[in-house]
């Protein structure tokens, strides 16, 4: 631990008032696209506020986080920054003491493209690790095809038997994407009740996509046979990097592996666009274990030849009483 003045001191930063500001600074800093201003107003629910955390030494900012302030209590952020050489090893302890004297009574850290997994353990703190799927891309389709293993290579000829292509969705996102999540719900065997649910699922679904999609962060891309919609996949873009975040397939285009399709075209698409990885998302670490209920979905990510990576997320309650409502 460093002392005097080469140690960090950390300080707010108000998102809400200054986001053109905090994203041009969290794009300098190297942060994913999960600590910007859109994103974070996307993931805002009730009174909360967006706000940053600098942390600086010599007066010079050395990292930063984006997240929600719900109440004054409890600070929720999607992701933490990757470990570099001026950040401190136990930069999250660091984070969790100062938010306790700003009387800030939990922090909760996500781990979407990364969490706390390179920094130094926090006693106080409840961790929780996930396996995510960074897909570093290989330069064409052929290579592609050949990173897949035999099960989705077979699916993947028959829809090319199909004719089966990948295009933008343009209008109407919101509904797209609640219509074809219903189908997931119903095939995972609940209980919808149409109409309420469909209706939630929208609200939310709207929520994204005028904050994400609107920014120009978003695209919805649907796989179609002919005019018939087989899947969808709501995907985060920033930079080099691209993100599975929502989607489901019809009865029909689970019948046919839609999915398996739907990335390996988009895989194709973005690397002839520069972008280099493609994050299929994560489940829980249990999840590697046959008996898991999501192991199903690890197989399937695995199936890309994608080698899964350890994430962390983290809880620390700052204050002895916790939050109080």
């Amino acid at each position: 631990m460093n002392d005097g003045s080469h140690a960090p001191t950390l300080r707010w930063f108000d998102i809400d008032k200054d986001p053109a500001g905090w994203d041009s600074l969290a794009e300098g800093q190297g942060l994913s696209l999960f600590h910007l201003s859109p994103v974070l107003e996307a993931h805002r629910y009730g009174k909360s506020v967006r706000r940053g955390v600098l942390v600086e030494r010599g007066g010079h900012v050395v990292t930063a986080l984006g997240g929600n302030l719900a109440a004054g209590r409890r600070f929720s952020m999607l992701s933490f920054p990757r470990h570099g050489a001026d950040v401190p090893h136990d930069l999250p302890g660091r984070v969790s003491a100062w938010l306790a004297e700003q009387g800030v009574g939990e922090l909760n850290v996500g781990s979407f493209d990364g969490g706390v997994e390179a920094y130094d353990a926090v006693a106080a703190g409840t961790p929780r690790d996930r396996l995510e799927f960074p897909w570093v891309l290989p330069p064409d389709a052929a290579g592609i095809r050949s990173a897949l293993r035999t099960n989705h290579r077979r699916k993947l000829k028959k829809l090319d038997e199909i004719g089966a292509t990948v295009r933008v969705i343009p209008k109407g996102q919101a509904w797209v994407l609640s219509r074809i999540r219903a189908h997931w719900e119903q095939r995972k065997g609940g209980r919808v009740r149409a109409w309420i649910t469909l209706l939630n699922n929208h609200r939310f679904h709207s929520r994204v996509d005028r904050h994400m999609g609107r920014a120009g962060l978003a695209t919805l891309y649907g796989m179609y046979q002919g005019e018939t919609l087989l899947s969808i996949a709501y995907m985060l873009e920033f930079k080099e990097r691209a993100f599975y975040m929502l989607g489901a397939s019809s009865p029909r285009g689970y019948e046919v592996g839609a999915s398996i399709g739907m990335f390996c075209q988009l895989a194709a698409q973005y690397r002839a666009q520069g972008v280099t990885v493609l994050n299929l998302g994560g489940v829980p670490k249990e999840a590697d274990q046959p008996d898991h209920e999501e192991h199903g979905v690890y197989r399937f990510k695995t199936g890309f030849g994608i080698t899964p990576e350890l994430y962390r997320s983290l809880t620390v309650v700052t204050s002895p009483g916790g939050i109080r409502n």
